[in-house]
């Protein structure tokens, strides 16, 4: 995750990391009301408050994944990097300098 002046910037391996995450607590707090000790209910309340965020998060990255494919497209063939952002000219530019030494 990086941090900048617009807000946090999640990777999509931090929205994969989220998602099992999420899975991982659900099971703790099925294991613990299956365990059911005195402390089960707090315990598992306070796992899903935990897990209502990091289902937030994953789901606020995986929309903006979305967004960002559904405006760039995917990358033509497994392995291709992303296409360069348009405000980043020297990204650009090689990506010019790389199509243009194929030709």
């Amino acid at each position: 995750m990086v941090s900048s002046k617009h807000g946090a910037r999640i990777s999509m391996r931090d929205v994969a990391d989220l998602a099992n995450a999420s899975a991982q607590l659900v099971e703790v707090a099925n294991t613990i009301n299956r365990a059911n000790p005195v402390w089960a209910n707090a315990a598992v309340q306070v796992l899903i408050a935990v897990n209502q965020v990091i289902e937030r998060l994953q789901q606020k990255g995986a929309a903006t994944y979305a967004r960002y494919l559904e405006k760039h497209g995917m990358p033509a063939a497994p392995g291709e990097p992303y296409p360069a952002h348009p405000l980043d000219e020297e990204a650009v530019e090689e990506d010019r300098a790389l199509k243009e030494e194929e030709d």
